[in-house]
């Protein structure tokens, strides 16, 4: 992409700009998932205990609800998932609940022992369909030749990991498919950790080429054309 990213956000990026102070981006109309209950939530918070998957930390399914509509609305079947931070795997475990006959390409760093608990979780349900790639995202991502009809990114929280993470996810998202974002809500008082900031940036890139359907929690965003980045201006 050489020289047009960088001169792209520098365009956007106000040094002085603190998390709190990045409002909403414009391109997302009223939120249409937030009060409707799916049918599946319940199913899927029965389908958790009953397997007795083992998580640190929950951080997905104050957030299925909605993923559930939205997959319903958009008519979301993806043959091709591809995940961007996994940690113990329970994003892994609700994509692996809410779809069928798909494969999933999984990225992480796994710090610690986290890889041993994301496979103890995903065994259970004994996932042939995942590959799993302990490497960073800027080598998985420069050197992917596939296309993917849904990418999760949930990986680093600065703001050039969440850039440059979402300008290569887009590259690798097949038309109409879904970029879902999480933690578009995060804030830190370091704006160089702010997952919002860097995302409303790398939406006005874009301009043109997507559908915004979603923010909150996390955002969704539907793929519509291509574009090319690595143009110089």
């Amino acid at each position: 992409m050489k020289l047009f990213i960088k001169k792209k956000i520098s365009q956007f990026f106000n040094f002085n700009q603190k998390n709190r102070d990045v409002p909403v981006h414009d391109s997302f109309k009223k939120n249409l998932y937030e009060m409707d209950q799916n049918t599946k939530q319940n199913d899927f918070l029965r389908f958790i205990n009953d397997k007795q998957f083992k998580f640190t930390d929950d951080w997905i399914t104050n957030k299925t609800n909605i993923m559930l509509n939205i997959f319903e609305n958009y008519n979301i079947n993806p043959k091709e998932i591809l995940e961007i931070g996994v940690h113990e795997g329970f994003s892994t475990i609700f994509f692996q609940y809410a779809f069928k006959d798909f494969h999933t390409d999984v990225i992480d760093i796994f710090l610690n022992d986290t890889r041993k608990k994301f496979e103890s979780n995903i065994n259970i349900i004994n996932p042939k369909n995942i590959d799993i790639h302990q490497t960073t995202s800027h080598n998985f991502l420069v050197n992917n030749k596939k296309k993917y009809d849904l990418i999760f990114v949930d990986g680093g929280h600065g703001y050039l990991d969440v850039i440059f993470d979402l300008f290569y996810s887009f590259q690798c998202l097949h038309i109409n498919g879904l970029l879902l974002i999480d933690d578009y809500d995060w804030k830190d008082e370091n704006k160089d950790k702010s997952v919002r900031l860097a995302t409303n940036n790398f939406l006005d890139v874009i301009e043109g080429s997507y559908d915004a359907i979603h923010q909150g929690q996390f955002a969704a965003i539907i793929k519509k054309k291509n574009v090319v980045l690595n143009q110089q201006l």
